[in-house]
């Protein structure tokens, strides 16, 4: 099987896992980026390919591809996808062509992450504070430590936890619509952009978007963190819980109701579940008024503010209620006055599950097949999902230790290095 073969199956490989790719493939061990959805013209994907051949004249092809927009990521390697038997001599060639190419891999990319933090800080010096961007307008948010400059883009600062620039979002208009880039080279992995400041009671909060998180810090005040996509919202998290212990952290989340997918639900809900925040979706009257609505500006564009502060304060009054100590009297109140499946199945069913110590036996039967037939499934499936969130937790944070066992660590610059595809 030659390298047209082994490339053609791989673009095949990317087109089954919904991230299709025209090709050609450029197999120099560097990332490329592009965009699977023609219309959108977002290059919110990207590949690495490797392509070699081994003594005994066998081409071999490794690529790993993937989204930033959503965080996925896969890995197509021609070896596992040919019929041919290798010798043994053959895949231990295989495997330290591999480790050598990903050691130079990592020290080419941590290169340009260096070359691409130093034009960040020069074009960031050279933009001015002060400005005036269609973007914001139509978001109907303010400036937040951003900048601009004469041809009428903005930059937003992608920072690491210490605050050092590495990197620039660059939003602009073209044909009528807005493009969001970044700065080619530049980390952005678990990094962010803070609007606010974090005092040691603060509610930290986490969105993706800058206009998201604007309207978030314009309607509540609360320091906002934005992670700039949903692909980084987990990393960046989990700098922030690092860093901060013991804050309260609020991840505010997309809700993706008209994609194939929900990802900014998935993925928001799959940081908060295992950094241990509380996590927060817009609610849109009168079905989304028809429009694609998704996140927290959309709800402060066609509500207004006023309505962010109100669905934060009923976020912060379910929390409380979980917290305090309910009689079956109470509970029963409780359940008679929610209706919504995600509030039943929610906070209700923690609430009651918090107060299960003080009911007694024929309370508690009759409590939870209440609050299981007004939800409309059975308390099977009631306690099932409470059980599938705790084996989601541990999954998740089993496959966080286990991805640092994949592949070798690597000594350079005086660090040690786990080997990352994206380089980002």
């Amino acid at each position: 099987m030659g390298k047209n073969m082994y490339e053609s199956n791989c673009l095949r490989h990317m087109s089954q896992n919904e991230i299709p790719f025209q090709g050609p493939l450029i197999c120099d061990g560097n990332i490329h980026r592009f965009s699977r959805d023609a219309k959108k013209n977002q290059p919110d994907e990207w590949y690495v390919a490797h392509l070699g051949f081994l003594s005994s004249s066998q081409p071999y092809l490794c690529c790993s591809y993937g989204s930033w927009s959503d965080g996925c990521k896969f890995e197509y390697k021609s070896w596992e996808d040919s019929n041919k038997v290798y010798s043994s001599a053959d895949r231990k060639e295989l495997q330290s062509k591999i480790e050598e190419n990903r050691r130079l891999t990592l020290i080419e990319q941590q290169k340009r992450h260096e070359e691409a933090a130093k034009k960040a800080k020069t074009i960031w010096d050279s933009a001015s504070s002060f400005g005036r961007h269609l973007y914001l307008e139509e978001k109907k948010v303010e400036a937040y430590g951003i900048r601009f400059n004469e041809t009428y883009s903005l930059f937003i600062p992608v920072k690491n936890i210490e605050g050092d620039i590495l990197s620039l979002q660059f939003i602009y208009q073209e044909n009528g619509k807005f493009l969001k880039r970044f700065l080619p080279g530049g980390e952005k992995q678990g990094h962010f952009h803070l609007i606010g400041q974090i005092h040691e009671e603060s509610l930290i909060c986490i969105a993706e978007g800058y206009a998201t998180g604007a309207s978030w810090h314009e309607a509540t005040s609360h320091p906002t963190v934005i992670a700039f996509d949903s692909g980084n919202l987990f990393s960046v998290t989990q700098a922030i819980r690092s860093r901060y212990p013991s804050h309260r952290i609020l991840i505010v989340g997309d809700d993706d109701v008209n994609a194939k997918m929900n990802v900014g639900r998935q993925k928001a809900t799959e940081a908060a579940e295992t950094h241990n925040c509380l996590c927060i979706f817009p609610e849109f009257k009168n079905q989304r008024c028809g429009k694609l609505f998704t996140d927290f500006n959309d709800l402060h564009v066609s509500h207004g503010l006023a309505e962010i502060r109100i669905q934060l304060e009923s976020l912060v009054s379910k929390q409380e209620t979980i917290s305090k100590h309910l009689s079956f009297k109470d509970i029963d109140l409780l359940i008679d006055q929610t209706s919504s499946f995600e509030d039943l199945t929610g906070y209700v069913w923690k609430a009651f599950l918090a107060n299960k110590k003080h009911l007694k036996g024929s309370e508690i039967k009759r409590l939870s097949k209440k609050i299981a037939n007004k939800a409309g499934i059975s308390v099977k499936d009631l306690e099932d999902e409470e059980e599938r969130k705790e084996i989601n937790h541990r999954s998740i944070a089993l496959s966080v230790i286990d991805s640092f066992g994949h592949g070798n660590l690597v000594e350079h610059l005086g660090k040690i290095w786990k080997w990352n595809e994206t380089g980002l």
